[in-house]
C-alpha cells in the first residue's frame, strides 16, 4: 500500500510578522507578483502578513474553512488527502513562489491537508467572501485552473510510466524546479521523505529506494539519503517514456 499513514500535524504558525514585498528575494518567482502584473494592485493590495511554519506544522487540515491563499516565501510544503483506509495520499509539492489554498477558492473549504516539509514562510492573501467576485479573485481562479490542469496532465503521464520511470521523472522535474528558482539543478537535498515521494508517485517507498540505488549503480546519480546529485541527467531522460 503506497498511501502514507496519517501523522499528527500542528495547525498554528510559529510566528507572524509584518509583510514587505519591496525587497523580497522571491519576487522573480512569486506567483502573486506575476498575477499582479495582469491585475495591477488588485492582488498585491490584499497581501496581509508573513507567517512562519516549522517542519510538520500545517496551514490547513482537510475540510478546514479557508479564506486565505498563501504564497510560499521560503521552504516547501506538501498537499495530501485522507483516504478511507486511514492513510494519507500525497497529491503534490509546492516550493518558493508557489500558491497554497487555491483549491479552496470554489468552496471556501480546503480539500487537502497542507503541511510544511521544512521550516518555511508564507505571505497570506486575504479573500473576503462577502465582497463578491472581483478582479483579484478572478485572476487567482484563473491561475488555480491552470495549475489544476497542469497537475492533471502530470498525473496522467505518470500513470503511463513504470515505477522506475516515475522516480526518474520526479528527479528531473525537481531538478528543473530548483533551477528555475535559482538553485542548483544538479545537486540538491529533497525536502520530502521517500514515503512522501512514493505516495505521490503511487509506488511503495521501498521502490523509490531501489530505483535510486539502481540509478546510482548505473552512474546516473549519487544518492545519500535525501542528498541527490545528478551525474547523467540525459541518462535519466532516456529512462522515461516521455519528455516535456
Amino acid at each position: 500500500m503506497w498511501g502514507c499513514f496519517r501523522m499528527p500535524i500542528r495547525f498554528e504558525p510559529t510566528s507572524y510578522s509584518p509583510l514587505s514585498c519591496e525587497r523580497c528575494r522571491v519576487q522573480p518567482h512569486c506567483a502573486v507578483v506575476q498575477i499582479a502584473v495582469q491585475g495591477g494592485a488588485a492582488v498585491a493590495s490584499t497581501l496581509r502578513v508573513r507567517r512562519t511554519y516549522r517542519e510538520g506544522e500545517g496551514l490547513y487540515a482537510q475540510g478546514d474553512a479557508c479564506s486565505e491563499v498563501h504564497v510560499i516565501r521560503t521552504g516547501a510544503f506538501k498537499l495530501q488527502r485522507g483516504l478511507e483506509c486511514g492513510r494519507e495520499q500525497v497529491l503534490g509539492f509546492q516550493y518558493s513562489g508557489g500558491l497554497l489554498g487555491l483549491d479552496a477558492l470554489w468552496t471556501g473549504q480546503s480539500p487537502t491537508t497542507i503541511a510544511a516539509l521544512m521550516d518555511s514562510e508564507t505571505c497570506s492573501i486575504h479573500l473576503n467572501p462577502d465582497a463578491g467576485p472581483n478582479r483579484a479573485t478572478a485572476l487567482l481562479l484563473r491561475h488555480a485552473s491552470q495549475a489544476i490542469r497542469a497537475q492533471q496532465s502530470i498525473q496522467i503521464l505518470l500513470g503511463q510510466m513504470r515505477a522506475e520511470e516515475r522516480v526518474a521523472q520526479f528527479l528531473l522535474t525537481h531538478a528543473r524546479t530548483m533551477r528555475d528558482l535559482g538553485f542548483s539543478g544538479r545537486e540538491f537535498v529533497l525536502p520530502m521523505s521517500w514515503a512522501d515521494i512514493g505516495s505521490y508517485l503511487a509506488v511503495r517507498h521501498e521502490t523509490v529506494g531501489r530505483a535510486l540505488k539502481a540509478f546510482a549503480a548505473a552512474g546516473l546519480v549519487q544518492a545519500r539519503r535525501r542528498h541527490i546529485k545528478l551525474i547523467d541527467p540525459n541518462g535519466l531522460r532516456n529512462l522515461v517514456a516521455w519528455q516535456d
